[in-house]
């Protein structure tokens, strides 16, 4: 009798090692999922320093340059200061604002505004030209220095290397003027 207790014990035992493994194979992919999904995207935590006249766009850190990796999408905080006339509206529904610029290196990078989904105005964009998606969050009334949440993202087509930027908001409402530009070195790793 004690050899047939034996044997439902471990039988018991199997049964309760296959449900525990079971359980920890659910719980570890689904946390491998959730912190997938979390490094796809980085957050510049650096201070901004205040945007001022003579320095109208400031970037995490207040340096001169940006490190961006490719393939992945960074949030920031950008100082801007407004010289110009008019309202810039990054969120409104006709007439947004946008990021435009240039930028010279290894390769020709557009950038490109989720909310028209276009490539920004005055671009010379060709079908081999690879993106960098800026969506900017925010509005800043004429005149006015705010702080502007900035959401990039470095598509995988862009070549790894250093490219000289010039990197331009502009207002729709003025037929794309430049409120205000900034040039910068951008670091693509």
């Amino acid at each position: 009798m004690n050899k047939k207790g034996a044997l439902e014990l471990s039988v018991n035992a199997i049964v309760i090692l296959i449900i525990a493994l079971t359980i920890l194979g659910l719980v570890l992919g689904f946390a491998v999922s959730k912190f997938r999904g979390l490094s796809s995207q980085l957050t510049i935590s650096e201070e901004t320093p205040t945007a001022t006249p003579q320095i109208p766009i400031q970037f995490p850190g207040g340096d001169d340059e940006l490190t961006l990796t490719k393939g992945q999408t960074t949030q920031m905080t950008m100082s801007v200061y407004n010289p110009s006339t008019f309202e810039l509206d990054f969120r409104a529904s006709s007439n947004a604002a946008q990021v435009a610029g240039s930028c010279a290196g290894v390769g020709t990078i557009a950038f490109k505004n989720p909310s028209t989904n276009k490539v920004a105005a005055g671009a010379k964009a060709t079908t081999a030209t690879t993106e960098v998606v800026f969506d900017v969050v925010g509005s800043l009334d004429a005149g006015q220095t705010g702080d502007l949440v900035a959401v990039v993202t470095v598509e995988g087509g862009v070549s790894v290397g250093t490219y000289a930027c010039l990197i331009e908001l502009q207002g729709e409402n003025s037929g794309y003027k430049t409120a205000v530009s900034r040039s910068l070195f951008l670091n693509i790793v």
